[in-house]
Protein backbone atom coordinates (compact mmCIF):
# COMPACT_ATOMS: atom_id res chain seq x y z
CA UNK A 1 0.00 0.00 0.00
CA UNK A 2 1.49 3.32 -1.11
CA UNK A 3 1.67 6.12 1.47
CA UNK A 4 1.67 9.89 0.95
CA UNK A 5 2.38 12.03 4.02
CA UNK A 6 1.34 15.67 4.47
CA UNK A 7 1.63 18.02 7.43
CA UNK A 8 -1.43 20.21 7.96
CA UNK A 9 -1.99 23.11 10.36
CA UNK A 10 -4.70 22.59 12.95
CA UNK A 11 -6.24 25.38 15.03
CA UNK A 12 -8.49 23.20 17.22
CA UNK A 13 -9.34 19.58 18.00
CA UNK A 14 -11.63 18.02 16.89
CA UNK A 15 -11.38 19.68 13.50
CA UNK A 16 -13.73 19.04 10.60
CA UNK A 17 -11.52 21.33 8.55
CA UNK A 18 -8.43 19.15 9.06
CA UNK A 19 -10.29 16.02 7.91
CA UNK A 20 -11.68 17.83 4.87
CA UNK A 21 -8.17 19.05 4.08
CA UNK A 22 -7.28 15.40 3.44
CA UNK A 23 -10.08 15.05 0.90
CA UNK A 24 -8.98 18.27 -0.78
CA UNK A 25 -5.36 17.05 -0.98
CA UNK A 26 -6.42 13.68 -2.40
CA UNK A 27 -8.57 15.32 -5.08
CA UNK A 28 -6.20 18.13 -6.03
CA UNK A 29 -2.60 17.27 -5.15
CA UNK A 30 -2.17 13.55 -4.48
CA UNK A 31 -1.37 11.12 -7.29
CA UNK A 32 -1.03 7.35 -7.26
CA UNK A 33 2.70 6.60 -6.79
CA UNK A 34 2.32 3.50 -8.99
CA UNK A 35 0.69 4.88 -12.15
CA UNK A 36 0.48 8.65 -11.58
CA UNK A 37 -3.30 8.84 -11.82
CA UNK A 38 -5.07 11.54 -9.80
CA UNK A 39 -8.38 9.68 -9.86
CA UNK A 40 -8.50 8.39 -6.29
CA UNK A 41 -11.67 6.99 -4.72
CA UNK A 42 -12.13 7.32 -0.95
CA UNK A 43 -12.47 4.05 1.01
CA UNK A 44 -12.03 4.73 4.73
CA UNK A 45 -10.34 6.90 7.35
CA UNK A 46 -8.70 6.27 10.71
CA UNK A 47 -7.78 8.69 13.49
CA UNK A 48 -4.06 8.66 14.36
CA UNK A 49 -2.71 9.06 17.86
CA UNK A 50 -0.29 11.88 18.55
CA UNK A 51 3.41 11.20 17.95
CA UNK A 52 4.91 14.64 18.45
CA UNK A 53 6.36 15.28 21.90
CA UNK A 54 5.09 18.87 22.08
CA UNK A 55 1.71 18.29 20.43
CA UNK A 56 -0.91 19.08 23.14
CA UNK A 57 -3.69 16.77 21.87
CA UNK A 58 -4.27 13.02 21.93
CA UNK A 59 -5.34 13.05 18.27
CA UNK A 60 -2.28 13.55 16.10
CA UNK A 61 -3.57 13.13 12.58
CA UNK A 62 -5.83 11.40 10.12
CA UNK A 63 -5.18 8.45 7.82
CA UNK A 64 -7.35 8.24 4.72
CA UNK A 65 -7.27 5.26 2.36
CA UNK A 66 -8.09 5.69 -1.32
CA UNK A 67 -8.21 3.28 -4.27
CA UNK A 68 -6.69 4.28 -7.60
CA UNK A 69 -9.34 4.08 -10.32
CA UNK A 70 -6.69 3.34 -12.97
CA UNK A 71 -4.48 0.61 -11.48
CA UNK A 72 -6.51 -0.47 -8.45
CA UNK A 73 -3.69 0.02 -5.92
CA UNK A 74 -4.60 1.42 -2.52
CA UNK A 75 -3.09 4.78 -1.61
CA UNK A 76 -2.85 6.11 1.95
CA UNK A 77 -3.01 9.86 2.47
CA UNK A 78 -1.62 10.45 5.96
CA UNK A 79 -2.20 13.84 7.57
CA UNK A 80 0.12 14.78 10.43
CA UNK A 81 -1.31 17.62 12.51
CA UNK A 82 0.89 20.52 13.58
CA UNK A 83 0.58 23.94 15.16
CA UNK A 84 -0.10 26.73 12.62
CA UNK A 85 2.80 28.98 11.64
CA UNK A 86 2.48 32.73 12.47
CA UNK A 87 1.96 33.42 8.76
CA UNK A 88 -0.99 31.00 8.50
CA UNK A 89 -4.58 31.93 9.33
CA UNK A 90 -7.73 29.87 9.50
CA UNK A 91 -9.70 31.89 6.94
CA UNK A 92 -6.99 31.35 4.30
CA UNK A 93 -7.07 27.65 5.13
CA UNK A 94 -10.85 27.67 4.62
CA UNK A 95 -10.43 29.38 1.24
CA UNK A 96 -7.88 26.82 0.03
CA UNK A 97 -10.09 23.86 0.94
CA UNK A 98 -13.29 25.50 -0.32
CA UNK A 99 -11.66 26.36 -3.68
CA UNK A 100 -10.36 22.80 -4.04
CA UNK A 101 -13.88 21.43 -3.53
CA UNK A 102 -15.37 23.92 -5.99
CA UNK A 103 -12.93 22.57 -8.57
CA UNK A 104 -13.24 18.84 -7.82
CA UNK A 105 -17.03 18.84 -7.48
CA UNK A 106 -17.61 20.73 -10.75
CA UNK A 107 -15.51 18.55 -13.06
CA UNK A 108 -16.92 16.74 -16.06
CA UNK A 109 -19.90 19.00 -16.63
CA UNK A 110 -22.05 17.25 -13.99
CA UNK A 111 -21.74 19.14 -10.70
CA UNK A 112 -21.70 17.02 -7.55
CA UNK A 113 -24.14 19.23 -5.67
CA UNK A 114 -24.63 17.13 -2.56
CA UNK A 115 -20.97 16.30 -1.91
CA UNK A 116 -19.93 19.93 -2.28
CA UNK A 117 -22.78 21.18 -0.08
CA UNK A 118 -22.04 18.67 2.70
CA UNK A 119 -18.37 19.61 2.69
CA UNK A 120 -18.97 23.36 2.53
CA UNK A 121 -21.53 23.18 5.34
CA UNK A 122 -19.08 21.23 7.51
CA UNK A 123 -16.42 23.88 6.91
CA UNK A 124 -18.86 26.59 8.00
CA UNK A 125 -19.88 24.60 11.10
CA UNK A 126 -16.24 24.35 12.15
CA UNK A 127 -15.68 28.09 11.75
CA UNK A 128 -18.96 28.98 13.44
CA UNK A 129 -18.06 26.92 16.50
CA UNK A 130 -14.50 28.19 16.85
CA UNK A 131 -13.85 31.48 15.03
CA UNK A 132 -16.75 33.90 14.52
CA UNK A 133 -14.68 36.38 12.52
CA UNK A 134 -13.52 33.73 10.03
CA UNK A 135 -17.09 32.39 9.86
CA UNK A 136 -18.43 35.84 8.90
CA UNK A 137 -15.69 36.28 6.29
CA UNK A 138 -16.43 32.84 4.85
CA UNK A 139 -20.12 33.67 4.38
CA UNK A 140 -19.16 36.96 2.76
CA UNK A 141 -16.80 35.09 0.42
CA UNK A 142 -19.56 32.64 -0.57
CA UNK A 143 -21.93 35.49 -1.40
CA UNK A 144 -19.35 37.43 -3.40
CA UNK A 145 -18.34 34.33 -5.34
CA UNK A 146 -21.92 33.53 -6.30
CA UNK A 147 -22.49 37.13 -7.36
CA UNK A 148 -19.32 37.12 -9.49
CA UNK A 149 -20.08 33.76 -11.07
CA UNK A 150 -23.60 34.88 -11.95
CA UNK A 151 -22.28 37.93 -13.78
CA UNK A 152 -19.41 36.10 -15.54
CA UNK A 153 -21.08 32.78 -16.33
CA UNK A 154 -21.36 33.22 -20.11
CA UNK A 155 -20.83 30.05 -22.17
CA UNK A 156 -17.82 28.60 -20.33
CA UNK A 157 -18.87 25.09 -19.16
CA UNK A 158 -16.57 25.07 -16.12
CA UNK A 159 -17.76 28.45 -14.84
CA UNK A 160 -21.36 27.37 -15.40
CA UNK A 161 -20.80 24.17 -13.39
CA UNK A 162 -19.25 26.09 -10.49
CA UNK A 163 -22.11 28.60 -10.58
CA UNK A 164 -24.69 25.81 -10.41
CA UNK A 165 -22.83 24.26 -7.45
CA UNK A 166 -22.81 27.56 -5.58
CA UNK A 167 -26.43 28.38 -6.33
CA UNK A 168 -27.57 24.96 -5.11
CA UNK A 169 -25.59 25.32 -1.88
CA UNK A 170 -26.78 28.85 -1.15
CA UNK A 171 -30.40 27.92 -1.89
CA UNK A 172 -30.17 25.21 0.82
CA UNK A 173 -28.53 27.34 3.51
CA UNK A 174 -30.35 27.77 6.85
CA UNK A 175 -31.99 31.19 7.44
CA UNK A 176 -29.11 32.67 9.47
CA UNK A 177 -26.46 31.86 6.90
CA UNK A 178 -28.67 32.72 3.92
CA UNK A 179 -29.36 36.17 5.36
CA UNK A 180 -25.62 36.91 5.58
CA UNK A 181 -24.81 35.55 2.13
CA UNK A 182 -27.71 37.39 0.50
CA UNK A 183 -26.20 40.75 1.52
CA UNK A 184 -23.72 40.25 -1.33
CA UNK A 185 -26.41 39.48 -3.94
CA UNK A 186 -28.75 41.58 -6.06
CA UNK A 187 -32.22 42.04 -4.56
CA UNK A 188 -34.08 40.51 -7.54
CA UNK A 189 -31.85 37.44 -7.41
CA UNK A 190 -32.36 37.04 -3.68
CA UNK A 191 -36.12 37.18 -4.25
CA UNK A 192 -35.92 34.34 -6.79
CA UNK A 193 -33.84 32.27 -4.34
CA UNK A 194 -36.36 32.94 -1.58
CA UNK A 195 -39.18 31.65 -3.81
CA UNK A 196 -37.18 28.48 -4.44
CA UNK A 197 -36.45 28.07 -0.73
CA UNK A 198 -40.11 28.54 0.16
CA UNK A 199 -41.15 25.84 -2.31
CA UNK A 200 -38.58 23.28 -1.26
CA UNK A 201 -38.07 24.15 2.40
CA UNK A 202 -34.72 24.55 4.18
CA UNK A 203 -33.27 23.05 7.38
CA UNK A 204 -33.00 25.31 10.44
CA UNK A 205 -29.28 24.73 11.05
CA UNK A 206 -26.08 23.79 9.24
CA UNK A 207 -25.84 20.50 11.11
CA UNK A 208 -29.37 19.55 10.06
CA UNK A 209 -28.47 20.53 6.48
CA UNK A 210 -25.53 18.10 6.60
CA UNK A 211 -27.76 15.34 7.98
CA UNK A 212 -30.46 15.96 5.36
CA UNK A 213 -27.99 15.98 2.44
CA UNK A 214 -26.23 12.87 3.78
CA UNK A 215 -29.56 11.03 3.68
CA UNK A 216 -30.14 12.21 0.09
CA UNK A 217 -26.68 10.97 -0.84
CA UNK A 218 -27.51 7.51 0.44
CA UNK A 219 -30.73 7.18 -1.57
Amino acid sequence: MEELVYEVPVWWIPSRMAILKGYAIAEKEAACPSCGSRSLRFIRRTVLEAQRLKWPHRVGGDEQVYSCDRCGRNVVVKLIYREPEPSEDVFSEFCQIYEAFLDSCSRGGAPNYITFSIRAANLLIDLKEHDEEAYAKALERVGKDLNTLRSEMGSDPKTHSVYRLMEYFVSKLPPEEFEQVSKQLEKSYVESLVELRNREGVPPSLQELVEYLTLLQQV
